[in-house]
């Protein structure tokens, strides 16, 4: 079930992992605004979670893997898992809207049609 979905533009270059770091921290915080208890994170880039799992402080994206970590501590349970990116379609289209359109947007509860349309097409 999806309770939401945000899309960020994220002004400058970015690696991959760096990209995934910063998407899994936005979703673990919109997570703690909606008060939700129990989360399940999944990803493609293998080396954002390997890095988050790892609890690594070194390098460019510690403070990220630490941030994420700290706001994971509040979620009564939270899982992480490397998906292959086939099945992270609809991440990968929102993050490409965010960077086309320039904008930055939350769904809560209602999706844009944009999501509804790539749920309904993953699940085919």
């Amino acid at each position: 079930m999806i309770n939401a979905a945000w899309c960020k533009y994220l002004q400058g270059q970015y690696s991959v992992t760096e990209t995934e770091a910063l998407a899994v921290e936005c979703g673990v915080l919109l997570a703690r605004d909606m008060e939700l208890s129990h989360i399940i994170i999944e990803s493609d880039a293998l080396a954002a979670i390997q890095g988050i799992l790892a609890a690594e402080t070194e390098g460019s994206l510690g403070h990220v893997y630490q941030g994420i970590l700290s706001i994971l501590s509040s979620f009564s349970s939270w899982s992480i898992k490397h998906v292959k990116r086939d099945y992270n379609r609809v991440a990968h289209e929102l993050a490409q809207f965010a960077r086309k359109n320039e904008t930055s947007q939350v769904w809560k509860g209602s999706s844009f049609p944009i999501v509804q349309q790539l749920v309904q097409a993953e699940c085919m």
